[in-house]
């Protein structure tokens, strides 16, 4: 290949480049501005419970805005500061930023969305608030004194409002913490080992399924990850020795990518050796890959935009922009944008159409995870460089 017509691929890739960065500005500024227009009086966001904004989505909607193109601020207008300020009002003498439920979930997006909007304003506040999650991780040191060699959620974090740790609510924790700066040296990140591998269909790392420490577990040994130990959100499948094996499915294993990255786990350990080969074995982003079965395939775009968004951040966070998949490399951000682009509707905004399990019916929760995944991907296209010319 002669050098100028490598310049002239070259110039082509970039020029393709430049014109999908420009859409995903456009398309996210577009987003961004019809979840504004839908903020409710009592400076919430998403329908209204007893009268009153969910915390949770008015977490996300406001960690969506000022990742936006736009990076929206407070003083901007009070689509963001009386955002904030419905959060602010929520955080209890603890830290935490919740109400009855989900003092985890709504926490950890609590903190993304005020550092994100002004992490030296709101300083303090998020500062009690990381000391809370902190607190939350389920280990010897709680209250409840978790044992490793006898409980299964030993590392991990759950909702708070109940005691039993799940990767989801792990993985928007470990997030929060490390993007707050929680030292690498930390005992949490250790400990968070522990439960990541007990939530990873493994038998050579898993040693709640080696040991037996929940009965009747069977595994694949696929290398994907689950919601939490022992428990998919498929229905499990009884094998012949009377087991039950539990499907590993793309949003948890993407889950498990970022948060055993967070952890610290080294890149040529076995977990993710097996994780990562799942995940290139499994690569797509036309559904969250595992979730669909035979009888009802419709149920693969289940958690489909919450795929997107967690797909998005663990591959940045793995630094590589092709994944090598059985048919060959794939730009992961290239492919993730373009889909998020065909699905964005007239008015700008991202819904599940098919599926709302998990609540992504709601336009405001799937057009932030939407609006997240596409600031990733604009990263992760900005940091590639073409090939030097020889």
């Amino acid at each position: 290949m002669t050098a100028l017509v490598l310049v002239a691929l070259l110039s082509g890739d970039a020029a393709d480049a430049a014109d999908l960065s420009r859409r995903i500005k456009g398309a996210a500024t577009r987003a961004a501005n019809a979840l504004i227009d839908r903020q409710n009086k009592d400076g919430g966001y998403g329908p209204q419970f007893n009268g009153k904004s969910s915390l949770g989505i008015t977490a996300l909607v406001l960690w969506a805005l000022a990742e936006s193109p736009a990076g929206y601020r407070a003083w901007d207008g009070p689509f963001i500061s009386k955002a904030a300020d419905y959060l602010l009002a929520h955080q209890k003498e603890t830290g935490g930023i919740h109400d009855e439920e989900l003092w985890v979930y709504t926490t950890s997006i609590s903190v993304m969305a005020l550092r994100a909007v002004d992490a030296e304003q709101y300083k303090p506040r998020i500062e009690k608030a990381v000391a809370f999650l902190m607190g939350q991780q389920l280990n010897e040191e709680s209250r409840l004194e978790y044992d490793p060699a006898k409980h299964v959620s030993y590392g991990g974090w759950g909702y708070g409002s109940d005691r039993r740790a799940d990767l989801s609510n792990t993985q928007f924790a470990m997030e929060a913490l490390a993007e707050n700066g929680v030292a690498a040296d930390n005992p949490i990140w250790k400990r968070s080992q522990v439960f990541l591998r007990r939530t990873q269909n493994s038998c050579d790392s898993n040693d709640a399924i080696k040991d037996g420490l929940i009965a009747g577990w069977g595994t694949s040994d696929d290398g994907g990850m689950l919601y939490r130990p022992g428990e998919s959100k498929l229905e499990p499948r009884k094998l012949q020795d009377g087991t039950w094996q539990h499907s590993s499915y793309g949003s948890m294993s993407y889950a498990g990518l970022k948060s055993f990255i967070y952890a610290q786990a080294g890149r040529d350990s076995v977990e993710l050796r097996k994780l990562w080969k799942w995940l290139c074995t499994h690569y797509t982003v036309d559904e969250n890959p595992g979730m669909a079965v035979p009888e009802n395939p419709a149920q693969g775009k289940q958690g489909l935009y919450y795929y997107y968004r967690a797909m998005a951040k663990a591959l940045l966070l793995w630094g590589e922009s092709r994944v090598p998949t059985p048919a060959g490399p794939r730009p992961w951000a290239s492919d993730l944008a373009a889909k998020l682009l065909s699905l964005q509707n007239a008015a700008g905004l991202w819904v599940n159409q098919d599926e709302n399990r998990w609540w992504e019916g709601i336009p405001e929760i799937a057009t932030s995870y939407s609006i997240l995944a596409l600031r990733d991907c604009a990263e992760a296209l900005a940091r590639e460089k073409p090939a030097e010319v020889k």
